[in-house]
């Protein structure tokens, strides 16, 4: 797929995104984004001469402005819950510019500007929330422009843009690129709703900061829950770690992964497990929620699924 598809941070936590996207008040007088990051010079960039350990990102940045890459790039910023979709209209430009750092003292940067235009912008309470939360990516969110490579998540961008999405996404369907449809904050709370459905008590959706732990399980029935093997006797509580993705094995520390698969499945649940418990349960509260969660996807996709009908 040739396209790409970037998140930007404009300014800290996109604070310039409304002024340099909305108003036009960039450094060169219309719409742009930028990255910033000292005395580095565009011409550093495009040399590749950077040592620093954001250097991919500044040399993507580059990249995208190259002009066989304009109709190939869009970037996304999001700030005031409003999220902004843009492609390159330049390459990329330098000037200097007085940047306010946490401490409110203003210095003076280079900053390396790219000229944009507006391809769509909308409420992010109008995007798939997979979209909307992209952020929670700690990978995405902590960088300043960063690829997006997440297939969710891309085929939001299509859908929103009205675009029809690229024919490896339709084919050979199974559970794990449905699920990959929902964010990291869904994908936990929709196995939080599986517990639930099962007669567990799951007192909180997120783990909070414990290591490795997504949720708390506690079974107060009168007798075991089985749910397609994972099994929780009576009286006991268990941990779980949920992830979008595959991984070798469970951390020691959690009773059970649950997430894409994992190459040790030893207390390991993957996504045809989720999928299942779904279609299984007698819970039409947690089918119609994992339904109207996914509603936003096209039909060439959703028609392939039939827990989607």
């Amino acid at each position: 797929m040739d396209q790409k598809f970037y998140y930007h941070k404009l300014g800290t936590k996109n604070s310039l995104a409304e002024e340099w996207l909305e108003q036009g008040k960039s450094p060169i007088g219309k719409h742009a984004i930028a990255i910033f990051w000292g005395n580095i010079t565009k011409n550093d960039i495009a040399k590749r001469k950077l040592t620093i350990r954001s250097k991919q990102q500044a040399y993507d940045f580059h990249e995208a402005g190259l002009k066989k890459n304009h109709n190939k790039t869009i970037v996304i910023l999001i700030f005031n819950e409003k999220i902004w979709f843009v492609k390159p209209t330049g390459g990329m430009q330098q000037r200097t510019f007085k940047v306010e750092r946490k401490n409110k003292r203003k210095i003076t940067e280079i900053v390396k500007l790219i000229p944009v235009e507006i391809v769509k912008s909308i409420k992010i309470s109008k995007i798939p929330p997979i979209l909307a939360g992209i952020t929670a990516n700690a990978y995405v969110g902590r960088g300043t422009f960063r690829e997006i490579t997440n297939w969710g998540n891309i085929k939001a961008i299509y859908t929103v843009l009205g675009k029809k999405l690229p024919k490896e996404h339709l084919e050979n369907p199974d559970s794990t690129k449905l699920l990959e449809c929902l964010g990291s904050v869904e994908l936990e709370t929709l196995v939080a709703k599986i517990f639930e459905a099962n007669g567990c008590f799951v007192p909180a959706y997120r783990g909070g900061n414990l290591k490795d732990v997504d949720l708390f399980v506690h079974n107060y029935q009168k007798n075991s829950i089985n749910i397609n093997g994972l099994e929780i006797k009576r009286n006991e509580a268990k941990t779980i770690q949920i992830k979008g993705k595959k991984v070798i094995r469970k951390p020691e520390n959690v009773d059970y992964f649950i997430g894409y698969g994992a190459e040790d499945m030893k207390n390991c649940f993957d996504s045809e497990w989720i999928i299942k418990s779904i279609a299984e349960s007698k819970s039409d509260h947690l089918k119609e929620w994992f339904k109207l969660s996914l509603d936003w996807l096209p039909n060439n996709f959703s028609k392939n699924y039939s827990i989607l009908k």
